[in-house]
């Protein structure tokens, strides 16, 4: 599957409405403190179901917390005609992936946290 799109910082420190709505709805998480970067991967085009977001977590935050309450917080269905069916998120370190697509492209989030591993190491875990 190709598609166009592109990767967009997240700012963390834009306290707007539209600011914690764009850290909720790409991060799932109501509390940017948590984070010190954060980066989001969707098409250009809203009805293909697919988001990747890389954050770092901030020291003395827990890495499996955050990917937890990311992974519960977040809409599969935040887009308007379209759903992910399968999502996973993984961490290594300071950084956490958050992958959620649509499996009917042929893709799935295992083959992405396999790709992470292999740059990182193995992940520390996968939930």
């Amino acid at each position: 599957m190709e598609f166009d799109g592109g990767v967009e910082t997240i700012d963390l420190t834009d306290t707007s409405e539209e600011g914690q709505w764009a850290i909720k709805s790409s991060t799932g998480l109501d509390n940017a403190g948590v984070l010190t970067e954060a980066a989001v991967f969707e098409p250009m085009i809203g009805s293909i179901a697919f988001s990747m977001v890389m954050v770092r977590v901030a020291p003395g935050e827990d890495i499996k917390s955050v990917a937890e309450a990311m992974k519960s917080g977040i809409n599969p269905r935040k887009w308007v005609c379209v759903e992910a069916d399968d999502m996973l998120v993984t961490g290594y370190r300071d950084v956490v992936m958050l992958i959620m697509l649509d499996t009917s492209y042929d893709l799935t989030a295992q083959s992405f946290v396999d790709a992470f591993g292999k740059v990182v190491g193995e992940p520390e875990f996968v939930i």
